[in-house]
């Protein structure tokens, strides 16, 4: 597994227990919780293009969320916006942790 893909993994169950240590709304409660599935859910199963995608587009609601569901307070915008600002990046930045081919090799 990649680091990218750990991270999200990392962060899909952190969404996943923030929605139950939050006192919010029961919609953006379930939001939360479900989010955080699939986006630990895509780490997991999904190809790169893929991954990268679909990711994108569940980080994409998780920062509308806040502002669109009933909200209890500043702390889910909080969390949800950082905590979609970095499953956003993780996949899309350039890895820096490649494995080389071993000196003398053709590949």
């Amino acid at each position: 597994m990649s680091t990218a893909r750990g991270a999200n993994v990392i962060l899909g169950g952190w969404l996943l227990l923030s929605a139950f240590l939050w006192h919010d709304s029961p919609v953006q409660s379930f939001n939360m919780g479900m989010l955080g599935l699939i986006i630990a859910g895509l780490a997991l199963l999904a190809g790169p293009v893929a991954f990268k995608l679909a990711t994108a587009l569940a980080t994409l609601w998780l920062f509308c969320s806040p502002f669109v569901l009933p909200s209890a307070g500043p702390w889910t915008v909080w969390n949800d916006c950082l905590a979609g600002f970095f499953a956003f990046g993780i996949p899309l930045s350039p890895s820096r942790f490649r494995a080389r081919a071993p000196a003398g090799s053709r590949h």
